[in-house]
């Protein structure tokens, strides 16, 4: 075996024993994935989300006025 083949075997073979850096990559990577499923679902959700702040909105104002009527 020639010194370049054995140094890129025992490369290869520290780069599969050090997992320092594997944490990292796996947290970038759920990172991407949850935003491109917000990217994806932005469009469905952002009408949603507005009519639910809507009612909600709704309810509290009309709790409020029930509740200053009632005094």
């Amino acid at each position: 075996m020639e010194k370049g083949e054995i140094f890129m075997k025992t490369s290869f073979k520290r780069l599969l024993r050090d997992q320092g850096g594997q944490s990292m990559t796996e947290y970038i990577l759920m990172l991407a994935i949850v935003v491109m499923i917000i990217v994806k679902l932005k469009g469905t959700l952002v009408p949603k989300l507005t009519e639910a702040m809507g009612t909600i909105g709704g309810t509290i104002d009309s709790t409020i006025s029930q509740t200053s009527s009632g005094n």
